[in-house]
């Protein structure tokens, strides 16, 4: 199933939702770094040395983390794209898998490298696909989606079991009362 057989165009995050959730989870993300960057001196005998690979490998390896584990997991975007009102999913409309999380937040972080390019990068190519996708959305096979857009039953987070499905599923009645009232009311 294409995603745009899942998702109507209205359904895929706005660059301005995607930069508020950028802002929030840089945010975060900055704290946990320090934590884990604090950590990591500190297991080295307190010497700091901002010159080494393994500092580099430390920093961005947190940040490829960082995303992996939210992307991947459960919540199915990081707290910031959440708090936008939004989910990161792959264009079938299921959970990123582990594999697509990694291919994302590694482009992401590559792109990043460039840092004012990657930002007008993402715009044009935000506003000129139709699915809203950024380059590394494109490369993982991912798209960000409002979160409205997404029921429960259509999610990967519910799987009925064997017996859910072979139960049938009775219509609720309605009362008199509630049909005259009407769907608003």
């Amino acid at each position: 199933m294409q995603t745009d057989e899942v998702f109507a165009a209205a359904d895929y995050a706005r660059f301005g939702a995607r930069l508020v959730a950028f802002v929030i989870d840089s945010f975060i993300l900055t704290i946990v770094t320090f934590v884990v960057f604090f950590g990591a001196t500190l297991a080295n005998g307190g010497e700091l040395h901002l010159e080494t690979f393994g500092t580099f490998a430390v920093l961005v390896g947190t940040g490829v983390a960082w995303d992996v584990l939210w992307i991947a997991g459960p919540s199915r975007g990081k707290p910031g794209q959440r708090a936008a009102g939004f989910l990161v999913l792959d264009e079938r409309g299921a959970r990123v898998t582990p594999r697509a999380a990694v291919v994302r937040a590694v482009v992401k972080a590559v792109s990043f490298g460039l840092f004012a390019v990657a930002f007008l990068v993402d715009a044009v190519t935000i506003a000129a696909t139709p699915r809203r996708q950024s380059v590394h959305d494109m490369f993982a096979s991912t798209v960000c989606v409002v979160s409205r857009a997404v029921s429960e039953s259509s999610s990967v987070q519910h799987v009925p079991t064997a017996a859910q499905r072979a139960r049938p599923v009775a219509a609720p009645a309605q009362s008199e009362q509630s049909r005259q009232q009407g769907p608003f009311l």
